[in-house]
Parts: structure tokens; C-alpha cells; sequence
């Protein structure tokens, strides 16, 4: 973290040179390299090892074969970096999933996109992220994604629109996206 730090340190000395009232003198200055390093290590954990179990169980439908057993778990809130400007974009995320023998515990889908969502990226990658973890562990093509978001660079910089919302939807290739989007209402 010490070298992350220095570089971050360098880059606010940079900005003072750029605009000299930027006092790194003032005391609520003091410590903000350490402060950015620790939280960018913090939020950027999905860049490391997964840190929870994927618990999956068992599942035999007990109803006929052309039902569609959707699993939803809805809004589900997260927080993510904007891989073009490093600012956060945060919102929710559905997920849906018909089971082809096998479920995951409740809390995983959550803890997934926690993992998932710490890493700079952007909302496209994350969706797909998601849709390809659930495959590899749940095993079943039957997967779609809603993500309804807001993004800090469209808020403060640029188009400067603080109530426009990015919504993305994702699925696998055999999964029916109207289906899963007329469950959500």
C-alpha cells in the first residue's frame, strides 16, 4: 500500500501545481493519499481472491418439465467503479435464474455481486460477470440480469445529469429475457 500511496501523493502534489490553491498544507489535506490508497484497495477487492463459499444445493422439480421455475432475488444494492473515470456508479441488481439441478443459497447471489461489483469496470462487464459466474457454479444457460444504476461521471462531470440512470439487461442464450423483465413488475 506504501507505493500506492506515494504514487496518489505524487498525483495530489501534481494537482496543486495545476491549481495552486489546492493547499496540501491545510490540514483536512493531511493523510488524503493514505486515506484514497486505503479505500481503493478496500473497494477494489473483487480484483483479489473470491472471499466467501458459492454454497450450492440440490434441486429436482417436482412439476413438469415445460414450467418455468424462475428463482428471483431483487434488488440487490451494490456499488462498482467506472473503469473509463475511477468514480463509483451504484444501484440495484435483479437475477434470475430457472434451475437445472441445482440452486444457490440465498445470500450467495448478494455476495456474488459484491464481489463481483469491486472492481473498476463498467456496467456492460458486470452484467456479463455475473451471468458467467452463475453459469459456471449454477449450471444452467437459463440466466438474466437487470442492473438500474447511477454514475457519478454522468452526475458531476460531462453531461452533468444528476438523475439519469443507466439500465442494462443481460442474459444467457437460452434464457427468456421478456419473461424474466414481465416478473419483475
Amino acid at each position: 500500500m506504501i507505493r500506492l500511496e506515494k504514487h496518489v501523493e505524487d498525483a495530489l502534489k501534481e494537482l496543486s501545481v495545476i491549481y495552486p490553491s489546492y493547499n496540501l498544507k491545510d490540514p483536512h489535506n493531511k493523510g488524503t493519499a493514505h486515506r484514497i490508497a486505503k479505500m481503493w484497495i478496500e473497494n477494489f477487492k473483487g480484483l483479489g481472491e473470491m472471499d466467501f463459499e458459492f454454497t450450492t444445493f440440490p434441486f429436482e422439480s417436482k412439476v413438469d418439465n415445460e414450467c418455468s421455475n424462475w428463482i428471483i432475488i431483487r434488488d440487490i444494492e451494490f456499488s462498482s467503479w467506472c473503469a473509463h473515470h475511477f468514480l463509483p456508479f451504484s444501484g440495484t441488481i435483479d437475477i434470475g435464474y430457472i434451475p437445472n439441478e441445482i440452486i444457490a443459497g440465498a445470500s450467495k447471489l448478494p455476495r456474488a455481486v459484491d464481489y463481483l461489483s469491486a472492481k473498476p469496470q463498467v456496467q456492460e462487464e458486470l452484467g456479463e460477470d455475473i451471468i458467467n459466474f452463475l453459469y459456471d457454479r449454477l449450471h444452467t444457460p437459463k440466466i438474466c440480469v437487470r442492473i438500474v444504476s447511477k454514475h457519478t461521471c454522468i452526475a458531476c462531470r460531462g453531461a452533468k445529469s444528476r438523475h439519469a440512470e443507466m439500465v442494462t439487461f443481460h442474459s444467457f442464450k437460452k434464457a427468456d429475457l421478456k419473461e424474466f423483465l414481465g416478473m419483475l413488475k
